[in-house]
């Protein structure tokens, strides 16, 4: 065997990490691989608990990207495992290729390089996404995926208050609705919205109003719930969601606000009008099971406000309402081993729920927590709105 310019594994494997320059997509880093001794698929564990997959070329050099989904300001090691072929698997094999000990080093740099079947490289990563960014991924979950909405706040102390709003474009501005406020104990935040609409693109704005009176707005990519099936029933407050069989939803009713007052000698009255309501109606659901029918008064007793989302082909509008009287019968009352329902449940529609009409977050006994006296609350919380727009999480 004749000794290279370099020894075996010379030059060794090495990974390069350049984050994007574009303030949009500052979290995507391009991984470029190269002295890969072999073609083939190389991994990079980038340092956040995830991977992705590079192929080599013949000349053992690769390329991928990979978008950090961690917000915020981070440094990650990314490391790149690529094979390599083994030079000799047995003493048997290194004794007929190299004649002499003294000249082992000529041919391979260590002992580990002898039968080495794999190489690693690492590179540091840095993570700069400016001073504020907001990411949407969708979550698998049962019976219906919901949205992980990730968001980072920098400069924490310049905040006094943000909010993020959910924007439906094909919904027509009925479902853009802000599903979360926040005050100036801001910085990383992770929230799920279990009220996105089903096969609907969906963008995630995020608002922030800082001390010296500039405002950021930043939005998230667009994203989807998609392949789901049927409809869902959600309950605002715990956001405990079923699948319900809608048997029948026949009449939607607009009241009319109006008085009618009759005027002597005159034969048509005087009408004082306003606009129509919001439609009420009736639900009715079809349940088979005990354990369908717990479930869906579950959902309907719990909060009071519900959400019914249906696919965007599908008839049936998706709506939220208050839950109003329930009328429970049997399908087959003579048989005594039937679960067989039909619930009409009385529902008044409503618009959607906005974080301010939400249940307060904040308890008593995490004010208590933060503040020993009454005289104490007003510095950091000068009114009941920003105490109700308080986050104790952070």
């Amino acid at each position: 065997m004749v000794a290279g310019d370099q020894p075996w594994p010379l030059p060794r494997l090495a990974l390069e990490a350049k984050t994007s320059a574009t303030p949009d997509d500052r979290a995507t880093t391009t991984f470029t691989v190269t002295n890969g001794k072999q073609a083939g698929k190389a991994t990079v564990a980038t340092g956040d608990g995830r991977s992705v997959e590079i192929t080599l070329d013949a000349t053992g050099t690769g390329t991928g990207t990979y978008q950090y989904s961690d917000p915020g300001h981070h440094t990650y090691t990314a490391t790149v495992t690529a094979p390599c072929p083994v030079l000799y698997a047995t003493w048997q094999l290194l004794e007929r290729a190299i004649d002499l000990w003294s000249v082992v080093g000529e041919f391979v740099q260590t002992w580990a390089d002898t039968d080495r079947a794999t190489e690693t490289a690492s590179a540091t990563v840095d993570v700069d996404v400016g001073p504020a960014t907001l990411w949407a991924t969708v979550t698998p979950d049962q019976p219906v995926p919901h949205i992980q909405i990730d968001a980072w706040i920098g400069d924490a102390g310049t905040v006094t208050a943000w909010q993020i709003e959910r924007v439906a474009p094909q919904g027509g501005g009925d479902q853009n609705v802000p599903i979360y406020l926040g005050d100036k104990s801001s910085g990383a935040i992770s929230i799920e919205d279990h009220e996105a609409p089903l096969g609907q693109t969906v963008i995630y704005r995020l608002t922030i109003t800082r001390k010296n009176g500039t405002v950021q707005i930043i939005e998230s990519s667009p994203i989807l719930i998609d392949g789901t099936r049927g409809c869902f029933l959600t309950d605002t407050t715990s956001a405990a969601t079923v699948a319900v069989t809608l048997r029948a939803w026949a009449e939607r009713t607009s009241k009319a606000r109006q008085s009618v007052l009759t005027v002597l000698n005159r034969p048509d009255p005087v009408v004082l009008s306003d606009i129509h309501t919001i439609p009420e109606g009736k639900w009715v659901f079809l349940t088979r099971t005990q354990a369908e029918l717990e479930a869906l008064y579950g959902v309907l007793l719990a909060g009071r406000l519900v959400l019914l989302r249906t696919q965007p082909d599908s008839a049936i509008r998706t709506t939220y309402a208050a839950v109003g009287d329930i009328t429970e019968s049997r399908l087959y009352p003579e048989l005594g081993d039937a679960w067989e329902r039909l619930v009409e449940v009385e529902v008044q529609e409503v618009a959607p729920i906005p974080a301010t009409a939400r249940a307060l977050r904040v308890g008593w006994d995490q004010v208590a927590a933060n503040w020993a006296r009454w005289d104490a609350i007003p510095a950091d919380m000068p009114t009941w709105l920003d105490l109700s727009r308080w986050n104790p999480e952070g």
